[in-house]
């Protein structure tokens, strides 16, 4: 089989330029919207709305740690199309689909998590992932028999730290980096006035972040947190690390940002009396502009390509009822990324029978080979398979 599913023309023909990074910028742009949009609703004039911006995602942080949920669920599909393009990556894409149910319960100390991949309608991988007693295990449907250990003492401690009801030293984390980063971003960084655009009054407050000043942030932070001994000790818990290993990372940490170089960034918020208007994050290399439109989020993002200014734009789109979410992005290529999800508190958690597993470091090459020979007799491979080779082989003219 060929490698090479597509090759530097045909990608480079998508959307005018590279597919990955106009796939990644739009996922990086989608996330950025959506947290404007969830912390964006609460802005009251001030002097420095960045700050109130950052003081609005840690509190929401902070209350999420408050809420008490012992169990939950969460529903989430996501799909990325282009149905005006005839490339083949966006012919696989069309009909491809991502879904994934996950429920947990802090209390037993289980989780539950189906991940399905279809592809034209058909199951490609069908897989769950289960944890209790601080093991995590895998089932792959239709390839192997039996659940699948992961015995590795890394994953087995990550896991047991994310059962461990510790959200008071998680709180700890949370409120000790708020307090660090609030007291690092000095007042004489910023900038505040009064701007029309549009025939509207708004509060611009800037933030210009160069070499120096970023390093000497950075560098208050980790001292903050250095002296912050209730961060150290909860950090060296939810880690597993001493204290004195917490301390060195640090350090560690900050002799890399001394030993870089770090380009100017300038981020510029513009609000109402009551609201999100504007968002200018502008760097040496791009410039990045979010806009509040009526009840959706348009951006327009300038790249430096060699020697040409690239312009990419979207517009992001939000609904919400009763916890369920319809998320979609469109870009000006007419790539469009859709996310649906919903959440359900107070849950029963399914609770999976594992009594048939095998260890991962005891599966044999001959496992291997009978996982392998499963994949391949299966319909959405084969065809997935079909479609990526007939288009390797179309572009080299074969």
């Amino acid at each position: 089989m060929n490698e090479n599913f597509f090759t530097e023309k045909e990608l480079k023909k998508v959307n005018g330029g590279n597919v990955l990074p106009k796939v990644v910028i739009t996922l990086l742009v989608l996330a950025v919207l959506a947290l404007a949009f969830f912390l964006g609703k609460k802005y009251l004039f001030s002097r420095n709305t960045i700050k109130l911006f950052i003081d609005n995602y840690f509190e929401t942080a902070d209350a999420n740690l408050d809420s008490n949920i012992t169990s939950q669920s969460i529903d989430l599909d996501f799909t990325i199309k282009n149905n005006f393009s005839d490339e083949q990556i966006f012919k696989i894409l069309n009909n491809t689909k991502f879904y994934i149910n996950t429920s947990y319960d802090s209390t037993k100390k289980i989780s539950n998590t189906d991940i399905n991949l279809d592809y034209y309608g058909d199951s490609l991988i069908k897989m769950n992932s289960y944890i209790t007693n601080d093991t995590m295990y895998f089932y792959f449907t239709d390839l192997y028999d039996k659940y699948i250990e992961l015995d590795n003492e890394d994953i087995k401690s990550l896991v047991s730290s994310a059962f461990s009801n510790n959200n008071s030293d998680i709180k700890t984390i949370i409120n000790s980096i708020h307090t660090s980063l609030d007291l690092a971003l000095k007042d004489e960084y910023f900038t505040t006035s009064r701007v029309k655009i549009d025939g509207k009054k708004l509060n611009k407050t800037e933030l210009l972040l160069d070499n120096n000043n970023y390093k000497q942030v950075m560098k208050d932070i980790i001292d903050n947190l250095k002296s912050d001994n209730n961060f150290i000790d909860s950090y060296a818990k939810l880690s597993n690390k001493t204290s004195f290993e917490v301390i060195s990372l640090l350090n560690e940490t900050l002799d890399n940002v001394n030993s870089s170089y770090y380009d100017s960034t300038k981020i510029s918020l513009y609000t109402t009396l009551t609201d999100f208007t504007m968002l200018e994050i502008e760097e040496d290399n791009g410039k990045i502009t979010i806009k509040k439109d009526n009840d959706a989020y348009s951006y327009d993002l300038y790249a430096k390509e060699d020697d040409t200014t690239v312009k990419y734009s979207g517009i992001l789109k939000i609904k919400e009822n009763n916890n369920t979410y319809n998320i979609v992005l469109e870009d000006d290529s007419n790539l469009v990324v859709e996310i649906n999800l919903s959440t359900k508190k107070d849950i029963t958690v399914e609770e999976k029978d594992i009594s048939n597993f095998t260890l991962y470091s005891k599966l044999t090459d001959k496992d291997y080979e009978k996982i392998g020979t499963k994949l391949a007799e299966n319909k959405a491979f084969q065809k997935l398979y079909k479609n990526i080779l007939s288009a390797s082989l179309s572009e080299n003219g074969i």
